[in-house]
């Protein structure tokens, strides 16, 4: 170009008159120019045979990288759906051993409650039973009390009774035998001897009498008879008011020690109760020890696996929302609402959500991939 420039401006100062010709003839010499460089463009361009066929190689290489790396990603997409489905089930197991173990554990819950109550009810039947026991032992004291008074005051009673019958068979016998008539001799002769013999004795009494109330007079330094038969009367009064007290003492004595030994029985008899009652209410209470332990050992172990399951479950719920956040984290407040975060309850959304995000990803590649290599075929034929 610049050369026919300076042709075209050699023309311009030394030959006028022919312009018209030149400039023509220079604007054929510029388009043939054109015209060589665009063949000598074109055969620098244009691809030989064995380049074709290296680039036709390369192509199929491509296309058969691409088909691998297709079929690598359908069966890691068929992989990520196994591992859905197995993460689903576990999820289902995970959550029906849950509700299993808050149903163990609240039927061990209501157990625990039942022996506590059966146990307060036990101590509160025995607190009855023993004040029952108590109120009713003292009423029976008190009724053998009453009885012994009463038993005693009968028997006085039928002394007394006794002795006025015994006493009126002897008048009765006494009159009887003063009332017959004496008909026999000698029975006169044998009672003159007899009213002799009463009063012989009659005299030795008196005179023994005599001399008693005389050692009796020159004892208490009293002559005087009636003085003498008074003190006697109270001092006899007296000891029969001791003697009646000492016979009370006595019966007393004898009540206090039959009560004594009542009570040491009952005492070993209630020390025995207590030792049974001790030995019952302990076994009961070993024994509701020991379920308690068995149930809170249950209890504990329950809990050991719920805290597992639970912790395996967040870490799964976190791994599910860590690949949903990388897939879709726009969508989450479509998905679940306001609330943003996975749970128990929403899990199956984003499950299903991740499987039709990861066909459509899919879908998406295989397209892209079938595009670009029909993209890459239709340049080949291009360029053959």
């Amino acid at each position: 170009l610049l050369a026919c420039h300076v042709f075209l401006i050699s023309l311009l100062f030394n030959e006028p008159h022919s312009l018209t010709t030149n400039i023509h003839a220079v604007t054929t010499q510029s388009f043939i120019l054109q015209i060589e460089k665009r063949v000598f463009d074109l055969r620098a361009k244009q691809v030989t045979d064995s380049q074709f066929q290296e680039k036709v190689r390369a192509g199929s290489k491509l296309t058969d990288i691409l088909q691998n790396q297709l079929d690598t990603e359908i069966k890691r997409f068929c992989t990520a759906l196994t591992n859905n489905k197995k993460l689903r089930e576990e999820i289902d197991h995970l959550l029906k051993e849950r509700a299993r173990f808050n149903t163990v554990w609240e039927k061990l819950l209501a157990n625990i409650n039942q022996g506590k109550k059966l146990m307060l009810d036990l101590i509160e039947q025995a607190t009855v039973a023993y004040d029952q026991r108590e109120e009713w032992c003292s009423k029976l004291q008190a009724l053998k009390v009453r009885n012994q008074n009463d038993l005693m005051l009968h028997t006085q009673e039928m002394k007394e009774l006794q002795r006025q019958l015994d006493h009126d068979h002897m008048l009765y016998d006494f009159l009887g035998v003063k009332g017959q008539k004496r008909i026999l001799r000698d029975l006169e002769e044998k009672e003159m001897r007899k009213r002799e013999m009463q009063k012989e004795e009659l005299d030795r009494q008196m005179m023994r009498y005599q001399e008693m109330l005389k050692e009796i007079q020159d004892l208490v330094n009293e002559e005087d008879v009636n003085r003498l038969a008074s003190q006697y009367f109270k001092q006899e009064e007296e000891n029969f008011a001791l003697f009646n007290y000492v016979n009370e003492l006595n019966h007393e004595i004898e009540v206090i020690n039959e009560n004594i030994d009542q009570l040491r029985v009952e005492i070993e008899n209630q020390k025995e109760l207590n030792e049974i009652r001790a030995r019952q209410q302990k076994e009961t209470i070993d024994t509701l020890n020991a379920d308690l332990e068995e149930a809170t050992q249950q209890a504990n172990t329950a809990q050991e696996r719920l805290n597992n399951t639970n912790q395996g479950l967040t870490e799964l719920l976190n791994g599910i929302e860590g690949l949903f956040n990388l897939v879709a984290r726009n969508n989450v407040i479509c998905i679940t609402g306001d609330d943003a975060g996975i749970s128990n309850y929403n899990v199956m959304l984003y499950l299903g959500f991740l499987e039709r995000k990861v066909g459509e990803l899919t879908a998406n590649m295989y397209l892209k991939e079938k595009a670009l290599v029909s993209f890459k075929n239709i340049k080949i034929k291009d360029y053959i």
